[in-house]
């Protein structure tokens, strides 16, 4: 079990807001991150998915005549060292486009017995949002979290939902095509939270999509508790 997570947004620069965002989408199949910075179009891809460093512990295991047991134990030590490289490559793809970074909010109090290192894809995901945190704290660079709806399906282009088929995304309205993990990176770069809120906002206030302003799609989240806060 991990401890919970700190403050949801982390300001740097002397407290200021950023004018732009790196948005950073997670995966279980492909790249583990996938970084898009909608004021310059930068892509940055990161890391390999836990099915393909299973499959690579598992064949040095073998050759070595590991025990299952201690192959599992150089699953996390491989999980932790590229976590400790993504992390760093996202932090400073950040700093490099003088953007704050928003990541999609995955976990909530109701995950809590669900992050242990028993549970692999989890916790490969959970400490690596950790290890984004804790870097770009270091960095005075801002980190928020957002409601990841709908960012795998919208165009973040026009706003309107398009077709998703695997790493495919086309959207009919507008005819734009791109690779699914970037228009989902694009959308949660281009995610807002709410400006103004009140203290007792519910959940219909938190799902409720914007028109789209230029070619921005906005989603206002009120601001709570860190995702993942477990304690």
């Amino acid at each position: 079990m991990y401890s919970g997570f700190p403050d949801p947004s982390i300001q740097g620069g002397g407290g200021q807001r950023p004018l732009f965002w790196v948005g950073v989408d997670l995966n279980t199949a492909g790249h583990i991150a996938v970084a898009a910075e909608p004021a310059t179009g930068e892509v940055r891809c990161f890391g390999r998915s836990l099915e393909s460093l299973r499959r690579g512990v598992e064949r040095a295991g073998s050759k070595r005549g590991l025990h299952r047991k201690k192959q599992k134990k150089m699953i996390l030590r491989v999980i932790r060292e590229q976590n400790h490289a993504i992390s760093t490559g996202i932090v400073e793809f950040a700093r490099d486009t003088g953007a704050g970074i928003r990541m999609e909010r995955l976990f909530g109090r109701r995950h809590c017995n669900e992050i242990s290192a028993d549970n692999p894809e989890t916790w490969l995901f959970y400490t690596l949002q950790k290890a984004v945190v804790k870097r770009a704290e270091m960095k005075g660079i801002t980190v928020e979290f957002v409601n990841p709806t709908g960012t795998s399906k919208r165009c973040s282009r026009c706003g309107e939902m398009g077709i998703r088929q695997r790493k495919y995304f086309f959207c009919p309205s507008c005819g734009y095509e791109a690779h699914a993990d970037v228009n989902a990176a694009l959308n949660i770069a281009g995610i807002a939270p709410a400006v103004q809120r009140k203290e007792q906002a519910g959940k219909k206030a938190a799902r409720r999509a914007i028109a789209p302003a230029g070619n921005e799609w906005f989603y206002y989240v009120p601001a709570g508790p860190f995702p993942g806060a477990c304690d």
